[in-house]
């Protein structure tokens, strides 16, 4: 049909660069490594693509994962900004 070649090293490379990112990082937190571990216990695994929601719904969770995380982080209320 088409006699277009596409090259797709570069996204390759960078799909096994953010694959090592992403291991590192659960690697590194138990918190993460809970939450991957619940992600695969309500979706049969990881071993079974058909299994998991649609994309957007696990983004969403992810997203809502690392609020809750970041807000556990930041500091009380009312002490933003004070010198001790």
């Amino acid at each position: 049909m088409l006699d277009v070649r596409i090259e797709i090293e570069d996204l390759r490379r960078a799909a096994e660069y953010l694959d090592e990112q992403v291991s590192d990082a659960v690697r590194q937190s138990p918190e993460l490594q809970e939450y991957v571990s619940r992600i695969e216990l309500a979706y049969g695994g990881a071993g079974s693509p058909a299994a998991m929601p649609p994309h957007e719904d696990v983004i969403r969770e992810v997203e809502e994962f690392l609020r809750a995380r970041s807000r556990e982080d930041l500091p009380p209320s009312g002490d933003e900004g004070t010198a001790t």
